[in-house]
């Protein structure tokens, strides 16, 4: 096995030239040389020679025993010297009066009683109680279901609930000859209009009356109202003037 694991070594360095033998080749070179090593032929030698199988008592002589019976006759002797050298004795305790072996005996009796009314019945969990968890349960949130955005239901759902928030708002009462003006303040754009035309606005400042449908918001600020829908929005949602005679918002486009 040697000469083969040198062999290996020396492959090794050959096909990989400057670089070293390290421990994680070690396995692979031995592997090798074990494998080419462990035949059944040498496997079968071992124990020939060894006279394990076939048995033969005379591979080995007396002579091969010379060194080791040199040992053995020393430790012989070194142990027979030590067994001469015991000498047993018996050893008695003796009371000395009658005192103190009734207290001996008094004190066992102690013990005797006190280790047989001892309770074993105490449970592993008394002893050592398992840990409980005390952590918050977290709570989930239902899940709702997948809607699709551009059903039917979903849009009929939708236009329901902000009905019912018009619906709640109040209002703003406006007595304008027209369609959409500022809320602010009624303005002459030209000198020949009369004040007869125009009626002054009521307005109450509520902050739920000014409901704009495009950013759904209630600020007060400058208004138009379609013409259409009859839906009221800020001028800066819609992108118009205030003074706009004709405003049609984009759902109704």
């Amino acid at each position: 096995m040697e000469s083969y694991f040198s062999q290996g070594i020396e492959t090794f360095l050959r096909s990989n030239p400057g670089n070293t033998v390290t421990q994680y080749n070690m396995t692979g070179l031995l592997s090798d040389a074990y494998a080419k090593t462990a035949s059944i032929s040498n496997i079968m030698g071992g124990f020939k020679r060894t006279g394990i199988w076939p048995v033969d008592r005379t591979v080995f002589s007396d002579a091969d025993f010379i060194a080791a019976s040199a040992l053995l006759e020393n430790d012989s002797e070194t142990a027979r010297e030590d067994l001469g050298e015991i000498n047993p004795r018996e050893t008695t305790i003796e009371p000395e009066d009658e005192a103190t072996e009734r207290l001996v005996k008094s004190n066992s009796t102690e013990l005797n009683n006190n280790c047989n009314s001892t309770d074993l019945n105490t449970s592993i969990e008394e002893i050592n109680p398992l840990p409980e968890n005390k952590g918050n349960a977290k709570k989930r949130k239902l899940s709702q279901p997948a809607v699709i955005l551009s059903s039917t239901p979903y849009k009929d759902e939708l236009e329901s609930k902000r009905n019912q928030r018009q619906n709640s708002i109040k209002k703003v009462k406006k007595n304008l000859g027209l369609s959409s003006t500022s809320l602010f303040e009624a303005r002459d754009d030209q000198s020949s209009t009369s004040k007869s035309d125009v009626v002054n606005a009521q307005i109450e400042y509520d902050t739920t009356e000014w409901y704009c449908h495009i950013c759904e918001e209630n600020i007060i600020e400058n208004m138009v109202k379609c013409m259409k829908c009859k839906k009221w929005a800020h001028t800066s949602c819609a992108g118009t003037k205030k003074q706009i005679k004709k405003y049609v918002c984009e759902n109704c486009k």
